[in-house]
């Protein structure tokens, strides 16, 4: 028997054009995956905005609380002074 033969583009697919849905498939899922991508990209951005508004409070309350540090930690001799002792005198307790 003669073999004719084809060009190509003419002969016959083997896996009767599950290449082609195959293709179609993973062009499908990829602009999914694209899309996706983007969403995601988007919400982290949205995060990251987030955690620089919680960082710069955080840097604030630390400023407030090292502040309020500052001024416990003069509060003894100032009511000392308010009182009539001297700074760093220290008062006797009376015995009873």
């Amino acid at each position: 028997m003669k073999r004719v033969s084809r060009k190509p583009e003419e002969s016959p697919t083997r896996n009767g054009g599950r290449l082609e849905a195959a293709v179609a498939i993973l062009i499908e899922t990829q602009a999914r995956f694209v899309s996706d991508m983007d969403e995601i990209r988007r919400d982290f951005a949205a995060v990251m905005k987030v955690l620089a508004e919680h960082s710069r409070i955080l840097g604030e309350h630390s400023r407030i609380l090292a502040e309020h540090s500052r001024i416990l930690e003069a509060l003894p001799d100032v009511i000392r002074e308010k009182i009539g002792f001297a700074p760093g005198e220290v008062p006797h307790k009376r015995g009873r």
